[in-house]
Order: structure tokens, then sequence, then C-alpha cells
């Protein structure tokens, strides 16, 4: 279950990598865009709440009051998530909204997302969430499903501090006429 979840973790990352880098950074630039600004925020703070993830529920086998944290993240992210998608029609007003490809992006980026956190959060023990359960635990993940873990949690890092240096205003443009 925990290579089936690393596994869905992996293609919902080059997913949301291909929409982020290609969508929203190179063709839309929704950081340069004035009514795209929260927007861009949104995603910012959803690759800081990616890179805490990729920690706690793939690059270590965490339990007890860090696994509950862990969720608590979860649900952040969705909360963000949710408010990505309560803003985006206006965001996007001035380019036509959501192409069809970006859309289907976002759907199989969710679809993978929920499906990796689901099949991990089943392949716990059921001790693991028992509140004075260690926080990390005894037995370590498989080197393939920590390495994912890791790479995903440096590389969304990354695209966090990225997104943060591009909030500032010198990067956005006066007016942005097309797209």
């Amino acid at each position: 279950m925990l290579i089936a979840a690393a596994v869905l973790f992996a293609l919902h990352t080059l997913v949301a990598t291909i929409d982020g880098a290609y969508f929203h950074l190179y063709k839309y630039r929704l950081y340069a865009r004035p009514d795209s600004v929260v927007e861009h925020f949104t995603h910012t703070l959803r690759a800081v709440t990616m890179t805490i993830a990729a920690l706690v529920f793939f690059a270590f086998n965490v339990g007890g009051l860090l696994l509950w944290a862990a969720v608590g993240v979860i649900v952040i992210d969705i909360a963000i998530e949710t408010w990505d998608v309560l803003i985006e029609k206006k965001s996007r007003a001035g380019i036509g909204g959501l192409s069809p490809a970006e859309y289907l992006s976002h759907a199989h980026a969710i679809f993978l997302y929920a499906g990796a956190y689901a099949l991990v959060l089943a392949a716990k023990r059921p001790g693991a969430f028992a509140f004075d359960a260690p926080s990390v635990l005894p037995l370590p993940y498989a080197a393939p499903v920590r390495w994912l873990g890791w790479a995903v949690a440096v590389g969304a890092g990354l695209s966090a501090v990225q997104h943060a240096v591009y909030l500032h205003p010198r990067f956005r443009e006066r007016r942005v006429v097309g797209g």
C-alpha cells in the first residue's frame, strides 16, 4: 500500500510541477498579473504545505502527535486549495479563465494527491495514531519511499522560495495585455 501511495505521490508531483512551471509561471506568468497576486500567494502556501507533507508522510514514518499534526497539514492544504479554487475565476478573468488542459491537470493532481494521502494513512498501523506513540516510528520506510519524500521536499521547498520571491511587487507588471 505504501508503494502505491508513493507512486501516486510521484505522479501527483509530476503533474503539479508541469502545472506550476508551465501554466502558472511560464505561460500565464500569474505572479506578474496584478489580478492573480492572491492566487499566486495560495500557490506559495501550497508549496510550503507540500514541503512539510513530503517529509512527514514519505521521508519519515511518523506517529503520535506528529502524525496528527501532519493530518492537520493536509486539512490546511485542502483549505488553501479551496481558497485557490474560489478565487481562480476572478484571478483568471483577464486571460479567459482556465484552459481545458489546465483544468485537466488540476483534476488529475487532486485525484493523485488524495489517493496518495489516503493510502499512506491507511498503511499506518493503528498504534501510530495513538497520541503517546513515538513521533518517528521505529520502522523507517523503504529507501525509495524516503528518497521520494526528500526529493519532493527539496523541490517543493525551492518552489516555495521561488514563489515567495515572485510575490515581491517588482515582479508585477503594471499592465498585462492578453496572457
